[in-house]
C-alpha cells in the first residue's frame, strides 16, 4: 500500500524524528543519515518541551551526533508546522540562512 503525498506530509508534521530525517536529506543531499536510538530520546524530550510537560532541557551529546540539527534546525521548523503564524520569524528563529530555510520549507 502506498501513501499519498498529503498523507506523508501529515506524518512528518506528527513525527519529529521523521521530519528531522527528511530535513537532513534536504539540507545534506548525498550524505548518509544514520538513525540511532538517542535521536528518539532527544525528540521525545523536545516534544515534551512543546507540550509544556518539560520547561527546560539540556542536551549533552558528543559532537556529530545530530543534536544541533535536531534541536536547532529541525525542531523549530517542525514547530512552524504546528504554529504557522510564526513563519515571518522562522529564518531568524532557526539561525540558518534563507537558502537553507527554503530547502526545508518549500518541499514540505
Amino acid at each position: 500500500m502506498r501513501i499519498t503525498n498529503e498523507e506523508f506530509k501529515a506524518f512528518l508534521r506528527c513525527d519529529l524524528v521523521a521530519f528531522s530525517e527528511k530535513a537532513f536529506h534536504q539540507l545534506n543531499p548525498g550524505t548518509e543519515y544514520l538513525h540511532s536510538w538517542h535521536l528518539e530520546v532527544v525528540a521525545a524530550a523536545l516534544e515534551q518541551c512543546f507540550t509544556g510537560k518539560l520547561r527546560r532541557l539540556i542536551i549533552n551529546l558528543p559532537p556529530r551526533s545530530l543534536k544541533s540539527h535536531l534541536a536547532s534546525i529541525s525542531f523549530p521548523a517542525w514547530l512552524l508546522g504546528h504554529r504557522p503564524e510564526r513563519k515571518s520569524s522562522a529564518p531568524r528563529m532557526l539561525r540558518i540562512s534563507q537558502r537553507s530555510w527554503r530547502q526545508i520549507a518549500e518541499p514540505l
